[in-house]
């Protein structure tokens, strides 16, 4: 990757802090992700018990 990136030379553009409204499918697959993570660790402790 480092290779690649020092061919092509990207151009690398961050969203600014505290703007969620700058990526709205990563926000929205980042709360989908952590919903279902959660779902999931509930299922898995609460059959161990």
């Amino acid at each position: 990757m480092d290779l690649w990136a020092y061919q092509n030379s990207p151009k690398i553009d961050f969203s600014m802090p505290g703007k969620p409204t700058d990526n709205v499918f990563v926000e929205s697959r980042n709360g989908t992700f952590q919903a279902e993570y959660r779902a999931h660790l509930w299922t898995k402790y609460r059959l161990n018990y």
